[in-house]
C-alpha cells in the first residue's frame, strides 16, 4: 500500500473531506489530490507532521503496510488410526 492510498483511506475513515484536509494543511485541493494519487513523490517533513496531527495518527501509520492474514486452515478431525482394545475383567498380579 502506498502513501497516497493510505492517506486517502485514513481521511475517509475519519470522515474528513479532501477540502477540509487541504484547508487545514494550507495547500490547494489539487495538491492534496496529487498527493493522494501518488503524483507527488516527495513531501516536506512539516506537511507530514501536520497530516499526522490532524488525522491523529503517527507518521509511521501513514506509511505502514497492511498485511492481510489468512485465517488458519481448518483441518477435519483426525480419525483414530489405532484403537486400543478394551480390557475387561483383567487382573494384574504385581
Amino acid at each position: 500500500m502506498n502513501f497516497g492510498y493510505k492517506l486517502r483511506k485514513l481521511r475517509e475513515e475519519k470522515r474528513i473531506t479532501a477540502k477540509e484536509l487541504a484547508d487545514h494543511l494550507a495547500i490547494d485541493l489539487a495538491t492534496l489530490n496529487r498527493i493522494e494519487n501518488n503524483k507527488i513523490k516527495s513531501i516536506k517533513p512539516q506537511l507530514l507532521i501536520n497530516i499526522s496531527d490532524y488525522l491523529k495518527v503517527s507518521i509511521s501509520d501513514l506509511f505502514e503496510q497492511e498485511i492481510a492474514l489468512a485465517p488458519p486452515p481448518r483441518f477435519p478431525k483426525a480419525k483414530k488410526l489405532f484403537q486400543f482394545p478394551k480390557f475387561t475383567n483383567c487382573t494384574f498380579n504385581y
